[in-house]
Parts: C-alpha cells; sequence; structure tokens
C-alpha cells in the first residue's frame, strides 16, 4: 500500500489546472472564498450517490464562505450512455425543474428531445460553438480568448481540418433555432466568453 505523508494545516495547495464541463478551465487559486472543499466524485461511487445531496446542501450554506469544487473521474467515451441521461435523472432526484433538465436533454440531439424553451435552444447553440471557442483559444500562443477576433473565428469554423469533433451542423441550426444569424451569434458568445474569462481559465498565461 503507498503511504503519504500528512501535510500540516495550512500547507500550500498544488495549484492545479483541471478542465471544466463547460469547456473552460479552472484553477485552484482562481477561488477567492476563504476554505476551499474538494470532492473527488464518481457517478458509479455508492458513497458519491449517498452523498450528494448533502454535498449540494453544504454548498448552499456555506456560499460566500468556502468554495465547493467537485473533480469528477466519470468517462464519456467509456459510458457515453450516462451523456446526459444520468445527470438528468440525478438532477431530478434532486429537485431540479423539468424545464432544465428538459433543456439539458435537447442539447443533445441523439436524444430526440424537442427544444420548446428559449433556455433549450440557447444551451443547444452554444454547446459546440464554446467548444470551438476554447480550442481556437488553446492553439494561440498566448493562449487568451481577449485577443481572438471574429475573422479568426470564422476562419477556423470553415476549416473542417480544425478541431474535427466539433460539429459545424449543430452550430448553424443552433444560429437557426434561435433566429439569429450565424456570423452575429459566433461574435455574441464570443464577446460572452471574453467577458467571463478569468472564470473560464481562458485569460491566457
Amino acid at each position: 500500500m503507498l503511504q503519504y505523508p500528512e501535510l500540516p494545516l495550512e500547507s500550500p495547495l498544488i495549484d492545479a489546472e483541471l478542465p471544466d464541463p463547460r469547456g473552460g478551465r479552472y484553477r485552484l487559486s482562481q477561488f477567492q472564498e476563504p476554505l476551499l472543499a474538494v470532492v473527488f466524485m464518481c457517478n458509479h461511487c455508492p458513497y458519491v450517490k449517498g452523498s450528494i445531496g448533502e454535498l449540494v446542501a453544504l454548498a448552499e450554506r456555506y456560499r460566500g464562505k468556502v468554495a465547493f469544487v467537485g473533480i469528477n473521474a466519470n468517462d464519456y467515451e467509456k459510458y457515453p450512455e450516462e451523456h446526459p441521461y444520468r445527470a438528468v435523472e440525478e438532477l431530478r432526484r434532486l429537485g431540479y425543474p423539468e424545464e432544465v433538465l428538459e433543456a439539458i436533454l435537447g442539447h443533445a440531439s441523439y436524444t430526440g428531445t424537442p427544444r420548446r424553451t428559449r433556455m433549450a435552444k440557447a444551451l443547444f447553440a452554444v454547446d459546440e460553438l464554446t467548444g470551438l471557442i476554447t480550442a481556437a483559444v488553446y492553439v494561440r500562443p498566448d493562449r487568451s480568448i481577449l485577443g481572438l477576433e471574429l475573422p479568426s473565428l470564422k476562419k477556423k469554423f470553415k476549416d473542417k481540418a480544425f478541431a474535427k469533433g466539433v460539429n459545424r451542423e449543430e452550430i448553424r441550426l443552433g444560429a437557426e433555432e434561435l433566429g439569429v444569424p450565424l456570423e452575429e451569434h459566433m461574435a455574441f458568445v464570443l464577446e460572452a466568453m471574453k467577458q467571463e474569462a478569468r472564470l473560464l481559465g481562458l485569460e491566457g498565461a
């Protein structure tokens, strides 16, 4: 069995950088609350299943005083059937509104869930696009979204060899469902992400 030495209280943490499900990246140093709770979890862990409700309640109770960070070890490629069905199942158990759950299901076209609300259409419209924007940032020398301009993003969109996993047709369809021109949609989402560059971990080095 591996043995790790105990660290004394107030020892500095390694400022690890991890990806966020929304496409951004986080560092532990970004959180400004006095205390930080890091929780390692997995959908298949019975202890996580039994305590997730209590963790959510604690996070709400100590909002502003303690930052709760969940590091999830789920493997989307190994368990594709869990996205987004498993998440919706858990959120429904926790009492989230059906409108939210329907929007989550609707952002994945293969579920066949109709996108009837503005929320559902917006979530679908930004899902693939935010991934494309993030990929465009990561190939920049400064890895900062602040210097990324719309003409450059449009070139990346047209280059099918770049970020091949991004579904361009869904980006087009998303703008169409929202009733806005594609270029206007791309410009709006790019600017919105720039406004939250620090939160998304896209400010660069």
